[in-house]
């Protein structure tokens, strides 16, 4: 008597091993997740939790200053020393993945030593520390203080008009307000298909992958010279009060290129470390050459990472309206590491700023890390040192960089 036996269901060898692939991928993005969703720190007097993939840190909270009477950043100062009492730094070839940027190392560590005055600064790690020396009290970061205007927020509010407010212009370069401005309506996402563009429906001028969208109207004329007044300015005041800093996120990219803030710059970005927070607020609402407005954040005693308050500090031009953005940096996983966060946060290690180089910079004597290459490597990968094209976000304008006159040019 015949049994009818039932066939097994084999799938192809290839589909086999895509699949298994596929599900081992999937295992061990999820078991990174949860052991990092798990991973705690205490600090001096909060607890951190670190979420996500990687380093990046998604969540810092209950992290305020600590004041201390018995701080080590009173005992220790800044140590300004000439480059040839210390060696010299290098990165190396094998620090970058790209062919690009490994046949270009040399030249560019040739131009940052031809723009280095010799002087360089060593900040000692107390000054990093959650405990400091400080008489301001403990806010909690509800409210937001900074008012920015316009829908991308790069300019001061009190120091614009209305009508500059609302200047808005669309894809098409036509200037409207803000009012006629065309509706962004959110378009279902496919994860699957890359985009170059997130999906809003509005006109668009013979590319569906590049949607019309509603920008700020900004004089990039008056704001080059106003962030160029801006850095002079603020370059003589830190240097009279003995005010460490040195540049950050944009305005590294941009001196690492030609020592020139990219034509298409909206604002400055600087850094300093949570001790110098402390002594710029004693300067708080200080007008430098009767323009520029010191505004030191109330909040910059939480060191929790939140979006209203992620700027600590700014350097306001009374006349434009635009600005220098500070941010501190702190040691919030306790006074015994060399990792340092801002509020955004963004991660660095005391030893790729340190120590820093003094260097010119649109003209004036600024402040750079030691490994600024590393630090836009982790930052903006290594594409953003060595690929000569740009496409603004969000105006959308293209822009290259010309290697016979040393400069970003418009398309």
């Amino acid at each position: 008597m015949y049994i009818p036996t039932r066939r097994k269901l084999r799938l192809p060898r290839k589909t086999r091993l895509i699949a298994i692939t596929v599900f081992t991928v999937f295992l061990f993005v999820l078991v990174d997740y949860l052991v990092r969703r798990t991973e705690t720190w205490s600090s001096a007097n909060g607890e951190i939790g670190l979420r996500g993939f990687g380093n990046r840190t998604r969540k810092i909270r209950n992290v305020f200053l600590a004041p201390t009477v018995d701080a080590l950043s009173s005992h220790e100062t800044v140590k300004v020393v000439s480059s040839a009492e210390t060696r010299v730094y290098f990165e190396q070839k094998r620090d970058f993945d790209s062919r690009e940027l490994r046949l270009k190392l040399a030249e560019k560590q040739t131009q940052f030593l031809q723009r280095d005055t010799g002087k360089v600064k060593f900040v000692p790690e107390s000054h990093f520390a959650l405990e400091q020396q400080l008489a301001l009290p403990r806010i909690a970061s509800e409210f937001k203080y900074f008012h920015e205007c316009n829908v991308d927020k790069k300019r001061d509010k009190r120091f614009v008009t209305t009508d500059e407010c609302n200047a808005t212009v669309t894809s098409l370069n036509q200037t409207t307000s803000a009012a006629m401005a065309p509706p962004l309506t959110r378009k279902p996402v496919n994860l699957f298909r890359p985009r170059m563009y997130p999906h809003v429906r509005g006109a668009s001028s013979g590319n569906k992958r590049m949607p019309a969208y509603t920008v700020a109207n900004h004089n990039l004329s008056l704001v080059q010279d106003s962030l160029h007044r801006l850095v002079g300015a603020w370059s003589a005041f830190a240097d009279r009060e003995e005010i460490t800093w040195w540049i950050a996120h944009g305005a590294l990219l941009s001196y690492f290129w030609n020592a020139r803030l990219f034509p298409w710059d909206l604002d400055l970005d600087i850094q300093m470390s949570v001790y110098e927070l402390i002594q710029l607020a004693a300067y708080n609402g200080t007008l430098i050459d009767g323009r520029f407005l010191v505004d030191v954040n109330p909040h910059l005693v939480s060191r929790e990472s939140i979006r209203m308050n992620t700027i600590d500090a700014r350097v306001v031009d009374t006349e434009t309206g635009y600005m220098i953005d500070i941010t501190g940096l702190a040691a919030v996983l306790g006074s015994n590491t060399t990792t340092y966060y801002c509020k955004t946060p963004h991660i660095y290690n005391h030893w790729d700023l340190m120590p820093l180089h003094e260097t010119e910079f649109e003209g004036y004597k600024v402040w750079r890390p030691r490994a600024l290459m590393t630090l836009l490597k982790h930052e903006y990968k290594e594409e953003a040192m060595f690929r000569n094209h740009a496409r603004t976000w969000p105006a959308r304008e293209m822009y290259y960089f010309s290697r016979r006159f040393n400069e970003w040019r418009k398309v």
